[in-house]
């Protein structure tokens, strides 16, 4: 049920009056977004219209009169108004994000507390944040408004977001904070994508790096080879005459060759895989919204050109088969992206590396990023934002408990 919310100093403080589908038990627990209070509950005769006593009006930060919000009970004693749903942005509101309202304009109009909220703005103590919001009393696409909101149910964390601040509210209580994750472990990620028989014929050949053996195992079969940690540019490990040379530094023996990547890596965990003979390399970007994943965007390393004109020209191919291979890479990156996104939840981006054998022969996954760089078109990066907040309500709808 839509309500519209209105402060009402004649209540007796801590009371609420609520419209009559809603106001059948004595006191409720009310929630919006990160903020929860106790409210004695009044019948009102006024229909889709809550009256909030003043102190329940503060302690719910609602940011202004007239907000328009449905109203669900998740329990017998719970009453949430939804959606909320926020994008957080690093720095101040003076910040270089303030590009991002766009997408939230759209929304004026629409039941919902809907934030732009920014790291150094957030309150922890009060579980609040300063930002701008959507006025969803008007119509008008660019009605925004500077407010003190309550921190949304549901966050995106865009890049650039500092890593404490990533933990603090992914371990916060009744939030959902996606995107929050900066790096994934090479070797749970190559495990997870072996598991799918679609995707396995594309993964390079991996093994987790526990000593020197491993290492020398594949330096026997392949001359050069990549050591992969979480966090870090790839490392490259090449056999010389001479020894072994790990990222340009010459190393005397296998056994020396692993003290440095050791102290390289910092001694985290390491996957290594031989180095592939590739013709080309596409950098893709995938992104969930309503419909599930999909491939947004894609480009060839190396040069301006459209990918299918780039396809054509470096690969010597016809463009009728330059498009079945982006077909196939589009596949190959969609399902990689569902898979990784249902054992990851809650995610919504990833960037995919996809590497080209020469001739077109071998599609290999090389690498999958949770905070990809984005694109400089502003068309482009307007489509991820609109995306992530569509992505934002559907995790929003998905936390809908039963009546």
């Amino acid at each position: 049920m839509i309500i519209t919310l209105h402060p009402d100093p004649a209540l007796p403080g801590g009371a609420m009056a609520l419209p009559p589908p809603l106001s059948g038990a004595a006191e409720l627990h009310l929630r919006l977004g990160s903020r929860t209070t106790l409210a004695r509950v009044v019948a009102s005769g006024l229909q889709a219209t809550a009256q909030l006593a003043p102190d329940l009006w503060e302690a719910l930060a609602i940011p202004y009169e007239g907000m328009r919000l449905r109203a669900e009970r998740r329990a017998p004693d719970l009453l949430e108004l939804t959606p909320s749903v926020g994008v957080l942005c690093p720095g101040g509101m003076t910040g270089p994000f303030l590009h991002v309202p766009s997408p939230f304009a759209a929304l004026a109009g629409e039941p919902g507390l809907f934030g732009l909220g920014f790291e150094r703005g957030i309150d922890w103590e009060s579980g609040r944040m300063n930002g701008y919001i959507p006025d969803n009393r008007s119509a008008s696409p660019t009605s925004l408004v500077a407010a003190r909101f309550p921190i949304p149910r549901v966050l995106w964390l865009m890049p650039g977001v500092c890593a404490k601040v990533r933990r603090q509210l992914r371990s916060a209580a009744n939030l959902i904070a996606f995107n929050a994750i900066s790096s994934l472990d090479p070797w749970r990620c190559h495990t997870l994508l072996a598991e799918s028989p679609v995707l396995s014929p594309h993964l390079p050949e991996s093994r987790r790096l526990r000593s020197a053996v491993d290492l020398a195992a594949l330096l026997v079969r392949h001359p050069a080879v990549l050591v992969l940690t979480r966090g870090r540019r790839p490392l490259l490990v090449v056999q010389t005459e001479d020894g072994i040379c790990v990222s340009g530094e010459s190393c005397a023996s296998l056994a020396a060759a692993g003290d440095r990547l050791g102290e390289l890596t910092q001694n985290r965990p390491m996957v290594v895989q031989p180095r592939l003979r590739l013709a080309l390399r596409l950098r893709c970007l995938t992104v969930q919204g309503k419909t599930g994943w999909r491939l947004l965007f894609h480009a060839v390393y190396g040069t301006r050109r459209g990918t299918l004109t780039a396809l054509v020209r470096q690969l010597a191919i016809p463009r009728r088969e330059a498009r079945r291979l982006l077909r196939r890479i589009e596949h190959l990156c969609r399902t990689a992206a569902r898979l990784l996104g249902e054992a990851l939840h809650p995610l919504g981006i990833l960037g995919i590396d996809i590497g080209l054998g020469p001739g077109a022969e071998g599609l290999w996954i090389l690498s999958v990023t949770p905070r990809p760089r984005w694109p400089t078109a502003p068309t482009i990066r307007m489509r991820i934002m609109e995306s992530q907040i569509a992505y934002g309500l559907l995790l929003a709808q998905a936390e809908r408990l039963p009546e």
